[in-house]
């Protein structure tokens, strides 16, 4: 099955036409998964908050999954 995975950053979202073809949703959560994990290095470096995800939807449009990360610094006063 194609899944298609579009990625969001702090509310900008890039959508994903091209999809790929996987064995399952556990195949496309583990995709997603690597996908943020190698991402976060580049997309943390904008600021002390950041929300990065990844949200998996089927060849037909139906959302399956979400992966998120959520990344602050709190500083105490």
């Amino acid at each position: 099955m194609r899944y298609f995975s579009d990625f969001h950053n702090n509310g900008h979202v890039s959508i994903d036409g091209y999809g790929s073809e996987l064995l399952g949703i556990e195949d496309a959560k583990d995709e997603a998964t690597m996908a943020l994990i190698e991402i976060m290095p580049y997309a943390l470096r904008s600021g002390d908050k950041s929300e990065l995800a990844i949200s998996v939807r089927d060849e037909c449009g139906k959302p399956v999954l979400k992966v998120v990360v959520v990344f602050e610094v709190i500083v105490p006063h």
